[in-house]
């Protein structure tokens, strides 16, 4: 079967009560649940659609083709809890998707990019006679200890 243009998943965009439009029903009846949570203050900080970039030791993970990897969620927002005022950051993703096999299927495929940036670490840790003390990590160890100390 051929698809032409159109949702995988047959969804249809939607607007919500809040003037977004969003690529499915379900999303958009749950970003119309989370405005009224957000009304009612039990949760704070709603975002729609953020986009967020994988990276490790501080380079860009990339797909085979080059493209960055990344993961977009539905909604980011902190849950609030009011007797003391902690947050909990949450990123919420509407598409809960079963697949044929009876798993709970993915609706991003970015393990192969983030295999090859990690690989060469990994590929080093499981050859013979690897110990950890082996590499210099003190620059790492460094970066880590002013990092804490700016968050103290």
């Amino acid at each position: 079967m051929i698809r032409r243009g159109g949702n995988k998943f047959s969804a249809k965009k939607t607007p919500c009560l809040h003037g977004h439009t969003h690529d499915s029903a379900r999303e958009a009846k749950r970003c119309n649940e989370l405005h009224l949570l957000l009304r009612a203050r039990k949760i704070v900080n709603l975002q729609i659609q953020p986009q967020f970039w994988f990276h490790i030791n501080g380079k860009v993970v990339k797909h085979a083709n080059g493209r960055r990897c990344g993961y977009r969620p539905d909604f980011l927002y902190s849950e609030y809890f009011p007797p003391d005022g902690d947050t909990r950051a949450v990123a919420e993703d509407s598409m809960h998707f079963i697949d044929q096999k009876g798993r709970a299927a993915a609706s991003y495929d970015y393990k192969g990019g983030v295999l090859r940036r990690v690989w060469p670490a990994y590929k080093e840790y499981y050859r013979e006679g690897f110990h950890p003390w082996h590499r210099d990590t003190r620059p790492l160890l460094a970066s880590w200890k002013a990092t804490d100390a700016l968050a103290a």
